[in-house]
């Protein structure tokens, strides 16, 4: 399921059903994303993508449902599962460091029960602790989040910092435009959109929206996708 939550959408899946590529739960992730476009998004989820952990270490399972959210351009992953407390920068879904488009995972397994150890920290892994039990406070504003660990009384583990939302990746930009063709049509007093992209699915069509900050008209079929330009007043 999914809600709002001031300027955010925040989305969150069940990691010990099916979320491979195709799934139902992973074909509703793209379509909740696609139809929230906010500017910023956060997901949670039990068993972390990426982790330092020695105890279970990076879940594949979640390839997937990273691959939609860096396509959207979500900002930010929680997750469980390891007993610690680990924090990464910014990565694409291979697990390489993308500070510009990146997610950032914060692994918060620390709620009380005994600690798991670490095997050999995987790349981008900026922040480890494995004795320290506590919450992970989040502050999302417009724009941007903060993030503090506070540790139990008595216990000194601090990790602090702050990021800002994006928007999706250059590529899908990219793929957008090669995808579509635009005309200005002032019979229509609005751009025209042509390409295998506009009709049926039309995942270009709502990405172009999110772009334009207009609304596309679907089409059942192949005819060009009217995007009105604003009326002025």
């Amino acid at each position: 399921y999914s809600y709002d939550l001031g300027a955010w959408h925040v989305v969150v899946l069940n990691s010990n059903l099916d979320t491979s590529r195709g799934s139902a739960q992973e074909t509703w992730l793209r379509a909740d994303l696609a139809a929230n476009p906010a500017a910023c998004t956060l997901a949670y989820w039990h068993h972390p993508r990426f982790s330092s952990g020695g105890s279970h270490g990076n879940f594949a399972g979640a390839a997937a449902a990273w691959q939609a959210l860096y396509a959207a351009g979500a900002d930010v992953v929680l997750g469980g599962h390891e007993h610690h407390y680990e924090r990464f920068a910014p990565q694409d879904p291979s697990g390489k460091a993308d500070p510009a488009f990146g997610l950032r995972q914060f692994v918060v397994g620390t709620g009380g029960k005994g600690h798991y150890g670490f095997a050999a920290a995987k790349a981008n892994s900026e922040a480890r602790n494995a004795d320290a039990f506590g919450v992970l406070r989040l502050t999302l504003r417009p724009g941007g989040y903060d993030w503090a660990f506070v540790p139990v009384a008595g216990q000194s583990f601090a990790d602090r910092g702050t990021g800002a939302c994006h928007g999706a990746p250059a590529t899908a930009r990219g793929a957008l435009a090669t995808a579509l063709t635009l005309e200005w049509d002032p019979g229509t007093t609005g751009l025209v959109a042509s390409g295998s992209k506009v009709a049926g699915l039309s995942l270009a069509g709502i990405l172009l929206a999110t772009m334009l900050g207009r609304s596309v008209r679907r089409q059942r079929t192949p005819r060009p996708t009217i995007i009105k330009a604003p009326t002025a007043k």
